[in-house]
């Protein structure tokens, strides 16, 4: 096993570690924004296809592959309404609702970061204390605030996780600078990380700044790609481009903190990838909070420290 301080010079991910660990699996899976938009509404309560429809205001051959997709791994179920046997309802499974606490990030992110989505609810209240409150993510050990500034990463021995779906692009069309969502779906994160690369890109910068060239050898991305996609991560700015070197052409990437603030929903997908992708196989790569235990985040209350639990929450 070997452990890289946050400020040595080495390509934090290598393509196999990156390509083939439980982020990307995460990121394989749920790295659309079709998808990510359908399990927002199942989680505040939609069942059946057409009210997922209007909800997500996608076309009903999107909608049904999608829902297609997610029954077949597993994150939904569909059964037939118990009057109307002709019409389904759909539900999340354990695998599916295990992606709870990173739907709370996402709200909160939402909240500090997005672009005012009137679909979004203005606050969360904890039927366990009572109190509004937001999402913490904490050190299941210690119980301290998770931040990237307080971890260090072990790159693992590699072994191919058989079920890690390979990683394709999302054909979107990009042009000019990155907008609001104009429908208003609710999340603006889903443009942000509705896009498998996007998000292996900002997992390269977690630990430090990276010039272009590292980041082409630890993806094995081509460069016309890389170039499009920081050019969009810094019109939405999570990331800036800076000269590093006054003798050197070559600029260095860099997280800025709404980037930062985006670290406690990758380290969730990790932390569910790990779980949901194949117990039996070693990490690829461990991350290490400050106390120095193996990080397991934890998502509590803001008022009262307990671990959120999804039928405790209450949203206005």
């Amino acid at each position: 096993m070997l452990t890289q301080p946050i400020d040595d010079s080495f390509v934090a991910f290598d393509f196999e570690a990156n390509l083939h660990s439980p982020v990307a699996y995460a990121f394989g899976l749920l790295g659309d924004r079709w998808t990510l938009r359908i399990l927002q509404n199942l989680f505040t309560g939609a069942k059946r296809f057409d009210e997922l429809r209007n909800r997500t205001q996608t076309t009903r051959g999107t909608l049904s592959s999608r829902l297609s997709h997610m029954v077949s791994i597993g994150l939904v179920y569909k059964n037939p309404h118990r009057s109307q046997k002709s019409i389904h309802e759909y539900g999340l499974t354990d695998k599916g609702l295990n992606l709870y606490p990173t739907a709370l990030l996402f709200w909160k992110w939402e909240c500090r970061w997005g672009q005012g989505a009137s679909t979004l609810p203005s606050a969360l209240t904890h039927s366990v204390c009572g109190h509004t409150f937001e999402p913490l993510v904490v050190c299941s050990d210690c119980g301290q605030e998770v931040r990237s500034k307080h971890c260090t990463f072990e790159l693992c021995t590699l072994q191919r996780h058989a079920n890690t779906p390979p990683i394709t692009l999302d054909n979107r069309r990009r042009r000019g600078p990155a907008m609001p969502l104009k429908e208003e779906t609710g999340f603006h994160s889903i443009e942000v990380l509705g896009d498998k690369w996007t998000g292996l890109i900002v997992s390269t910068l977690w630990f430090r700044e990276r010039r272009f060239d590292e980041i082409v050898r630890a993806l094995n991305i081509s460069t016309n790609i890389l170039a499009n996609r920081l050019k969009l991560l810094a019109e939405y700015g999570i990331l800036s481009r800076e000269v590093g070197n006054p003798m050197s052409n070559h600029p260095i990437y860099k997280l800025t903190l709404k980037g930062r603030d985006l670290f406690g929903i990758a380290m969730l997908l990790h932390q569910w990838g790990e779980r949901w992708v194949a117990e039996a196989s070693p990490p690829t790569l461990e991350v290490r909070h400050r106390c120095g235990a193996k990080l397991r985040p934890l998502v509590v209350c803001s008022h009262c420290a307990v671990k959120i639990q999804h039928r405790e929450v209450l949203s206005r």
